[in-house]
């Protein structure tokens, strides 16, 4: 059996499209989100904590090598010390305010996930080589795989590949796990 390379792409992505735009994979990306959001909230409040808590114990330093100065006069070693704690008072704080920072909306990454897939044929139109890396990026391998008459392709959809590919940065690493392996007949 063979197929024109241009068909089996067209009919491989309008597959995909349908399969990864369905609602109950909209609802399985809305569903990882709500669980990173959690995690990272969780996560986030025990840095600030931890933050705040070595910003203040550098405070304390900080006022006792003052008061360590004001006692015996300056030496090199306090002199030295200070300056080294002043600095971490300083990144310290330069940190506390970046994470008190939204790094962005997590409601921004469905939409900009179903673009994503949404602009798969469009890609693949202007740049054939990237658009078949970036599919075998976010999808591994796709094997077609000839039974009797028909040609299908097999690969698995890894639900948190496209949502780091939708959402870049913002996400960072996304926990759970993926969509089990599809098999679309072609």
């Amino acid at each position: 059996m063979s197929a024109r390379r241009q068909d089996v792409d067209d009919r491989l992505l309008s597959m995909i499209k349908t399969e990864l735009l369905a609602p109950a994979a909209v609802a399985e990306v809305k569903r990882h989100l709500h669980e990173l959001a959690s995690t990272t909230a969780s996560e986030n409040g025990k840095r600030k904590q931890a933050l705040a808590a070595r910003r203040s114990e550098v405070e304390r330093e900080i006022g006792n090598l003052v008061q360590a100065i004001a006692t015996v006069g300056i030496s090199e070693a306090l002199q030295k010390r200070l300056a080294s704690a002043e600095r971490e008072l300083v990144g310290l704080c330069e940190e506390e305010a970046g994470s008190t920072r939204s790094p962005g909306s997590l409601a921004d990454v469905v939409p900009r996930y179903k673009r994503l897939v949404m602009d798969l044929q469009g890609a693949l139109a202007r740049d054939t080589t990237r658009a078949r890396a970036m599919l075998q990026e976010i999808f591994g391998e796709i094997r077609l795989v000839e039974t009797g008459e028909e040609l299908y392709a097999e690969f698995e959809a890894p639900l948190e590949r496209l949502m780091l590919a939708a959402g870049g940065a913002l996400l960072g690493p996304v926990a759970g796990a993926g969509f089990e392996p599809a098999t679309f007949g072609l």
